[in-house]
């Protein structure tokens, strides 16, 4: 079993590793079993799904969005959710709106790279029509990476926010996206 992974007490790669277990024991059962069973079983999607009782392709499609999200808690100061409802055969990226008292809540979650880019563009259009004359919050709590072409999208949004009237907030942003958006001479609103 991947936790049983180890060193001689006090090495850093024992600390890693229970860590890596640690984010593993937070996914669902049937996706543990997944990466078990390819890691320490050597397994194929195949026999994965022979054994799992489910379809190879629903093993091709689980394993390497739990392998992702695995990536992205790894680098997250917050692991994001796990959210099995994620469409099949998406980029890695979860984006979910939930309306509140003051406005719109867009959570953003996974890496924002061009893989993924003309999706969120569209998400994010969406939100801001949707947001109206109430305030939008982009929540990026859930964002380990953020590229070049993820940057130029969120810039985009912001004018477009800008355009409409839309008063935005963005929070939640990790060091390492933050370092980014720097480099990149952009500012995010983050208060209001």
């Amino acid at each position: 079993m991947i936790a049983s992974i180890g060193g001689r007490p006090g090495h850093p790669l024992l600390t890693g590793r229970a860590s890596v277990a640690s984010l593993i024991g937070r996914l669902p059962r049937r996706v543990q079993r997944m990466i078990d069973l390819r890691f320490s079983g050597a397994r194929t999607d195949a026999e994965i799904a022979a054994e799992l009782g489910m379809p190879a392709e629903q093993v091709a499609e689980v394993l390497p969005r739990a392998l992702g999200w695995l990536r992205a808690a790894m680098l997250s100061d917050m692991p994001p959710s796990w959210s099995d409802d994620e469409p099949a055969g998406l980029p890695g990226i979860s984006v979910q709106m939930r309306e509140t008292g003051s406005g719109l809540t867009v959570r953003i979650t996974g890496e924002i790279d061009r893989d993924v880019c003309d999706r969120l563009r569209h998400r994010l259009r969406c939100a801001i029509t949707l947001a109206g004359d109430g305030l939008l919050t982009l929540d990026l709590t859930g964002v380990p990476l953020l590229d070049a072409a993820g940057t130029g999208v969120l810039c985009e949004a912001l004018r477009a926010a800008g355009l409409s009237q839309v008063r935005v907030r963005v929070q939640g942003i990790q060091p390492q996206v933050a370092v980014v958006l720097n480099a990149a001479g952009v500012n995010l609103p983050t208060g209001w």
